[in-house]
């Protein structure tokens, strides 16, 4: 199980550095910053969440 953790975290760390979109971290940050944002009650949806990190931009 550590090994698989391990090698998660490893996978993640790449594609942070390489900024790869479409990827499973890119996924995880825009998936937690929605739902993060969501219970807070903010009422910002997926799609301006991740043109905030694809773009650095909110398109309305």
């Amino acid at each position: 199980m550590m090994n698989i953790k391990m090698n998660m975290f490893k996978i993640l760390k790449e594609q942070k550095e390489m900024k790869l979109k479409g990827s499973l971290y890119q996924y995880t940050q825009v998936s937690f910053a929605y739902n993060s944002n969501k219970i807070e009650g903010n009422e910002l949806t997926e799609e301006q969440i991740r043109n905030i990190y694809e773009l650095n931009n909110i398109l309305v």
